[in-house]
């Protein structure tokens, strides 16, 4: 296993340099990317990309891909890990876009109001697992992606003194506002805040998801290091 620290330019699009202003969960996605070559390295280039600048009538600053036309598609995450490498593409005191979408059927989940007051972008750590395998129709890249997202959330929480919250993570849409303890934080899906099918591998199999959860039952200090 490999940390590599490649962040996103400051003041890019998808890193807009917004301090964090809490953590109340680790939010797991999957990068829908089956091309063989795309693995953690691949989508912190992908969301470095260049792009253009733009200035309207309003002096509003608007972003647009290198095209210099189309609106510009915003997306990032904190950590990003494949079968061989742990990839931090933002800060993990700083805000990435990750999980603050709405179009979906239902739109927001509960949780998204009784926990994060629809400002979940700012009160999350994002971590995406590279499913570049699944073209082979092979599941040890995947899992080994699994593996490694596992290994940094561990030690994540080691580092700043939390555990998950084992039961209202198995349960999160019964989760209140008031309802989670000091140093407590919750393990969520994408798809548990916006409806978005993600991390698809985690919503066909709800054992491989609820397994995932408990493999954090041990106290975070008791986690292995990275």
């Amino acid at each position: 296993m490999n940390y590599i620290i490649k962040h996103i330019d400051k003041f890019h699009p998808n890193r807009p340099c917004i301090p964090l202003q809490s953590i109340k969960a680790i939010v797991i996605h999957y990068t829908q990317n089956d091309m063989p070559q795309a693995d953690a390295v691949f989508h912190y280039k992908y969301l470095n990309r260049p792009y253009v600048t733009k200035i309207n009538d309003q002096q509003k600053k608007l972003f647009f891909e290198k095209d210099g036309i189309t609106p510009f598609r915003y997306g990032s995450a904190h950590i990003f890990c494949d079968m061989n490498n742990i990839v931090e593409t933002i800060p993990l005191n700083e805000v990435a876009w990750s999980c603050g979408d709405k179009n979906y059927k239902g739109g927001y989940k509960p949780i998204a109001y009784n926990i994060f007051q629809k400002k979940q972008n700012y009160q999350t750590i994002n971590v995406e697992i590279c499913n570049n395998d699944i073209i082979k129709k092979s599941q040890i890249d995947w899992q080994g992606a699994v593996e490694n997202a596992k290994l940094f959330i561990k030690d994540y929480l080691r580092k700043n003194n939390l555990k998950i919250d084992i039961e209202k993570s198995l349960n999160p849409q019964i989760v209140k506002p008031i309802e989670l303890k000091e140093n407590n934080i919750l393990l969520l899906r994408h798809f548990d805040i916006t409806g978005k099918i993600c991390p698809k591998p985690f919503i066909d199999s709800i054992e491989e998801w609820q397994n995932f959860i408990k493999s954090f039952t041990l106290n975070a200090k008791e986690s292995p290091l990275l």
